[in-house]
C-alpha cells in the first residue's frame, strides 16, 4: 500500500506459509440490502476497485471477496491502527470511475421551485 500510494490498512492478515496478505480497511457501513441507494454501493465498489487495481490485487481469489478470518491461528494478523476511514477519505488517494453522488439541489438558487417558502 505504500509504495501504491495507498493509506496504511488497519489490518493486514497474511498467510504465514504463501506470504500472501489481504488488507482490511475501516469503514463506516454503507447498506447494500434491497432497499438501499444504489449510488453510495457503487461509490464504494469503485473505491475498492481503485484500490485493487492500484495494489495488482486478485479480485477473483476463491470467486470474489472471501475474506481470511484476522486473528485466526492459521493466520498472521497485524494491526496498524483504529482510524475509521470514511470513503471520501480513500476515495481522495485513487481515480474513480464513478463519481460520488450530488449533494442536491442548491434550492436557494432556485426560487421558482414549487418547494419555495
Amino acid at each position: 500500500w505504500d509504495d501504491a500510494g495507498l493509506p496504511a490498512p488497519n489490518l493486514m492478515v497474511r498467510n504465514r506459509k504463501s506470504g500472501h496478505s489481504q488488507l482490511f480497511y475501516a469503514v463506516p457501513s454503507v447498506c447494500t440490502t434491497e432497499n438501499a441507494r444504489a449510488k453510495p454501493i457503487q461509490y464504494m465498489k469503485a473505491i475498492y476497485a481503485a484500490f485493487a487495481a492500484r495494489l495488482d490485487a486478485d479480485v477473483d481469489y476463491h470467486g470474489g471477496p472471501v475474506a481470511k478470518t484476522p486473528g485466526h491461528p492459521w493466520w498472521e494478523t497485524t494491526e496498524f491502527h483504529s482510524h475509521i476511514y470514511e470513503l471520501g477519505e480513500l476515495a481522495s488517494a485513487v481515480e474513480l470511475t464513478v463519481k460520488p453522488w450530488a449533494t442536491g439541489p442548491k434550492l436557494d438558487q432556485v426560487s421558482h421551485s414549487r418547494h419555495c417558502i
